[in-house]
């Protein structure tokens, strides 16, 4: 068994963990894991290498996974250095180079430009005792990043197996400047469909879709990311090829309906979104609209906060006036608290979800 660190937005810790619950029920029955902690920001479980490396794939809201490796107990430098070169590197790593990542936390040993120097120098010298394969170089495998995080003279040493933040998908990019994170947008989705009574064949619609981010992350919670991964530049990869592998990929939208009333938006999303495999409507207008919309199921909205962008009605109008435009549909709004027009208590939400988007607190509400 082998022991991850999931790290996830503060305080999507709980809807992190139902999403592992559940995605594991599907990909993994036979499989077990176990939760080791919780803590504002992390995850962390113990399950099989193969398996841990694999949610990479199949986990929407957490932006980056990390393979808890080895733990050394230094006060230090000389000690540092001959507990690294003892370590075997070549479980994890097959690069000549490392990318250290170094913090401290009530340690003896501060100074984390030279704990850096200590670890490369006795990773170099560990190559040099044990000459590196060349495999690396034919199948052009990036350079791996290792976390070190020192908290009393305790020096945990963990790889990351995500690579680049796996809010990074591979995905049409049409630009706006008022984007949403997509693992904020994928909790968000998931936090609503918690509270929806319908749960598939789903019609979803974003008034203000700007480049799409809900729609796409509403349309993709349950499929695999496909992009590669950190760990497929190691010599884990063929540890996890020959392991079980996820089973299925589905959707539980079967409609998205995209409305803005930046014209040359919808049509560059018209356009760049041709290939995703569901029924897609965009249209041009307004969110203030009078226009009904009986069909639609959920709706997921990013209204501007004020800060580059101007909202022309309050919040308690906006939930008004998308109450009536979609009479039959669950409401998730996504607020700034400090946009003056806030007016929290003429909401009356089912319930919200409060966190910090891009330095912004924020409040997500569903109606």
């Amino acid at each position: 068994m082998n022991t991850f660190y999931l790290i996830v937005p503060p305080h999507f810790e709980e809807l992190a963990l139902a999403e592992l619950e559940e995605k594991w029920a599907i990909h993994f029955p036979e499989k077990t894991y176990q939760v080791l902690e919780k803590v504002l920001g992390g995850i962390l479980i113990q399950t099989e290498l193969a398996l841990g490396c694999y949610l990479n794939k199949i986990l929407k809201i957490p932006t980056r996974i990390l393979l808890r490796w080895q733990e050394i107990k230094c006060r230090d430098f000389p000690t540092i250095y001959q507990k690294v070169l003892k370590l075997n590197w070549y479980e994890i790593t097959g690069h000549p180079e490392i990318d250290f990542k170094i913090t401290v936390h009530e340690c003896r040993l501060m100074h984390t430009g030279r704990i850096e120097e200590t670890f490369v120098k006795a990773y170099k010298d560990y190559q040099k005792k044990f000459p590196l394969k060349k495999t690396w170089e034919k199948e052009g495998w990036s350079t791996p990043t290792v976390f070190i995080r020192g908290q009393q003279d305790i020096f945990t040493i963990s790889l990351d197996l995500s690579g680049e933040a796996l809010y990074k998908r591979e995905r049409p990019l049409v630009k706006h400047q008022a984007t949403l994170r997509e693992n904020f947008a994928a909790g968000l989705f998931y936090f609503a469909l918690k509270h929806l009574d319908k749960k598939d064949n789903l019609f979803v619609a974003d008034p203000m879709c700007g480049s799409g981010t809900f729609l796409w992350e509403s349309s993709n919670f349950y499929r695999f990311s496909k992009r590669t991964y950190a760990y497929e530049h190691s010599p884990l990869y063929k540890i996890v090829q020959q392991s079980a592998k996820p089973r299925i990929e589905s959707t539980l939208t079967s409609k998205i309906v995209g409305r803005d009333q930046n014209s040359t938006l919808i049509e560059n999303l018209k356009t760049e979104w041709v290939d995703l495999d569901i029924p897609q409507l965009w249209e041009t207008e307004d969110a203030s609209s009078p226009e009904s919309h009986p069909d639609i199921d959920l709706v997921l909205c990013n209204p501007p906060y004020d800060e580059r962008i101007k909202l022309s009605m309050t919040y308690s109008e906006l939930v008004v006036h998308l109450k009536r435009k979609y009479p039959n549909a669950l409401i998730g709004v996504l607020m700034s608290v400090m946009k003056k027009n806030h007016e929290k208590a003429k909401l009356n939400p089912k319930t919200k979800l409060s966190f910090s988007n891009s330095g912004i607190d924020v409040e997500f509400y569903l109606f």
